[in-house]
């Protein structure tokens, strides 16, 4: 048999050490080598030892075989293919962490459709916006996204539930990344979209999933973290929740909190995206919409509205999947994890079921 050396994947131990938001010279010190060789390991420019290899698995505890040929390799985009929200905010660290978070889901994923289970169909489409969309274009492509997947006028459900019956990969981050709000790639065999951990309101969660999917569906070359490209996507998020055939007779002309506070409740968007949607669509005056947020903010809302709408939304596609091959085969979470090699306190924050 081959030696766990001869069988080293690069791969693998770059998202491993992510994963646990481990730098390179904490690894290092900790097998007694220099962050040079955990380089040069991690590039696939040399191998560590056998012995180096079971030291790696400890300390950052996964599975030696996790680390080895025979597994699907695992896909980590180039950091500029990937869009995040709080790029400014967030750490180098931070985002790290969270790409391993996607690469991992996207292993789980692979593992339970090699084991039988029919994940969504990949269905987004092809919806072409030019390199500097105005606001009718960007209102456009929202609304050709809801006619190919036959989304009915007014309010739509589960956004969450909208983006994996597309075939997107979607999951939550770990309290250690709370500064890294949302982010989503597609240079892999699904798109990825990671929602933040942390995040109480409903409302937010919803808009950040459609911002999102405003990526997914107009940004395949456009420079991630463009002030510009942010703005578009929260303009799809805005039309896409909010279309404005359905919408613009309902909103208010003035700042009538009471209205405002009905229509989130109806509509599942916080009270500041309606305010903007009224701006945006001319029910409400720019002098208005100002003293309107200038309202807001001295209530505190800007953090914190009233009315949370109840628990977020969450993904539940692997989730789902899990059972489905617990049910009909009885793999527990003890085979998946063998299987996988993937640590079992992964597989948990992966499948988001602390009950496992």
């Amino acid at each position: 048999m081959s030696s766990p050396a001869s069988r080293f994947q690069p791969d693998r131990l770059m998202t491993a050490r992510l994963a646990r938001g481990r730098l390179k010279k904490d690894v290092a010190q900790a097998v007694g080598k220099t962050p040079a060789a955990v380089s040069h390991w991690e590039l696939g420019h040399s191998r560590p030892s056998d012995e180096v290899v079971e030291q790696l698995a400890r300390v950052l505890s996964f599975p030696t075989e996790f680390f080895l040929d025979g597994n699907a390799a695992t896909h980590t985009p180039p950091a500029g293919a990937v869009h995040f929200r709080s790029l400014r905010s967030s750490s180098q660290r931070e985002r790290d962490q969270a790409l391993a978070r996607g690469a991992l889901l996207t292993t789980l994923a692979s593992f339970f459709q090699d084991s039988g289970v029919r994940l969504p169909r990949l269905d987004f489409p092809d919806i072409e916006v030019g390199p500097d969309p105005s606001a009718e274009e960007v209102s456009k492509a929202a609304s050709l996204l809801r006619q190919h997947w036959g989304i009915t006028s007014g309010p739509i459900p589960h956004v969450v539930r909208l983006l994996e019956a597309g075939g997107a990969i979607v999951g939550r981050l770990g309290t250690r990344s709370s500064r890294v709000d949302a982010f989503s790639y597609s240079t892999g065999p699904r798109p990825v979209v990671i929602l933040g951990s942390e995040k109480k309101d409903k409302a937010r969660g919803r808009f950040s999933a459609a911002h999102e999917l405003g990526h997914l569906v107009m940004h395949h070359d456009a420079e991630p973290g463009d002030a510009q490209v942010e703005r578009q996507a929260n303009e799809f998020a805005s039309a896409l929740l909010m279309p404005a055939e359905d919408i613009f007779d309902e909103l208010p002309t003035t700042a009538d909190f009471s209205a405002f506070l009905e229509l989130k409740r109806v509509w599942g968007v916080s009270i500041q995206a309606l305010l903007f949607r009224s701006r945006r669509l001319g029910r409400m005056t720019e002098s208005t919409y100002r003293r309107a947020m200038t309202e807001v903010s001295a209530n505190g809302w800007r953090r914190s509205e009233p009315d949370h709408l109840g628990p977020v939304e969450s993904p539940e596609v692997l989730r789902r999947a899990f059972n489905l091959l617990n049910e009909r085969r009885g793999v527990g979470l003890a085979e998946v994890a063998e299987k996988t090699h993937l640590p079992r306190d992964v597989l948990v924050e992966l499948l988001e079921d602390h009950s496992l």
